[in-house]
């Protein structure tokens, strides 16, 4: 699946088993978080120091990330709350990842 806005190219694997996301390696995720996200900006922020390597638009991962819903995947990819259902794009056929959700 993959999500891209402005300044975001995100790659991740889902498995319709689990439920589990996992977040690519090389993804650019956003730099800055919008107002209304701001309390979870130190969280996400400390969690981003341990696995991505900051550049002047945004973060790029250094490895892996597992992430337990798509909806958390995608709020850290993004920097602001987000449904990940509607916001991954299933990359082979260009459906939202809410299109094959049990």
């Amino acid at each position: 699946v993959v999500l891209k806005t402005q300044n975001v190219d995100a790659l991740a694997w889902y498995n319709t088993q689990s439920g589990e996301i996992i977040l690519k390696k090389g993804s650019k995720l956003a730099l800055e978080v919008v107002d209304s996200y701001k309390k979870q900006e130190k969280q996400r922020l400390k969690e981003l120091k341990k696995i991505a390597e900051q550049t002047e638009n945004n973060y790029i991962l250094k490895e892996d990330k597992k992430c337990k819903s798509v909806s958390g995947a995608a709020c850290l990819v993004l920097g602001r709350n987000a449904n990940g259902w509607v916001e991954w794009i299933i990359k082979e056929n260009n459906s939202v990842l809410k299109s094959i959700k049990k």
